[in-house]
Formats: C-alpha cells, sequence, structure tokens
C-alpha cells in the first residue's frame, strides 16, 4: 500500500518476486488502458512454467484467474481501500474480489506473463493457504470456489 500511495503513475500493476515478465509486458497493458478509457483494469494471459522455466501451459486470465500481473486504474485502486493488510496470505485474491465487486478486468489475449510454479511458492505452505483461504469466506461470504 505503501508503493502504492507513494506511485507518481495513474496505473499500479503488481509482479511476483519470483515470475518474470515479456519486455513488453507494461507497453502492451499501458497501451490497452490508455485506448480503453472505459477499461477498469486489464490482464493478459500467462504462461505456467516450471522453475527450469520450461512452459507447462498457456492459461487464459479470464478462465483460469491469477491475482498479479494485472494492470489497475491506482485511483479505483483508493475507491477499493487497497489491500486489505489483514491478509498476508491471498492478498491479491482479497484485493481482486472486492474490485470486481465494483469494476471489471478486461482481458488481453498474450502471454505476457510468466507464473513460475516450484517448490518455494509461498502457496505451497499449505496451512497458512488454508488459514486465509477461510478468512476470505468469512469476509465476502463466498464460496470461492477459484481457490
Amino acid at each position: 500500500n505503501r508503493g502504492i500511495r507513494a506511485a507518481l503513475a495513474p496505473y499500479i500493476v503488481r509482479v511476483d518476486s519470483d515470475d518474470f515478465v515479456n519486455a513488453n509486458f507494461i507497453n502492451f497493458l499501458h497501451f490497452y488502458l490508455e485506448n480503453n478509457i472505459n477499461a477498469d483494469a486489464v490482464a493478459c494471459d500467462y504462461l505456467l512454467i516450471e522453475d527450469t522455466e520450461d512452459v507447462l501451459e498457456q492459461c487464459d486470465c479470464q478462465e483460469k484467474p491469477i491475482a498479479c500481473g494485472i494492470m489497475f486504474r491506482k485511483e479505483q485502486l483508493f475507491e477499493i481501500g487497497l489491500y486489505d493488510e489483514n491478509f498476508r496470505y491471498h492478498e491479491e485474491r482479497e484485493l481482486r474480489i472486492r474490485f470486481e465487486k465494483k469494476y471489471k478486468i478486461h482481458r488481453l489475449a498474450l502471454p505476457l506473463y510468466r507464473y513460475r510454479r516450484h517448490d518455494s511458492n509461498i502457496s505451497n505452505n499449505h496451512k497458512e493457504m488454508e488459514k486465509y483461504k477461510q478468512a476470505l469466506i468469512r469476509k465476502h461470504g463466498e464460496t470461492l470456489s477459484a481457490l
């Protein structure tokens, strides 16, 4: 949240520290939002990759949404209250749930994001992931089947 508050640009995009993006990732998402003034946010398709960078699958970001790699209009993040700092896991999903209650995330059908799966993923901490999943369910009153 401190980074979002300090940002000077009108757009915010978050990339997980163990993932990486295409060299044109920012340019394409920025171009999309600049030329679609009614678009609230945009996500691109992604490649699910192993730690060795071998591609496991190309994914449609609407059919299999992930919470990172989305370019948001900054003012809309402020409108929904930024990240809920009570969430240490699933924080991106929690933000996305609140965002999508009011706004729409558009799809850019280009696999510009590389979503890395490996043994050290924070999502492999099943106990903490389940704890915060239950917190999501309590907060939003949804079954959250995508989790």
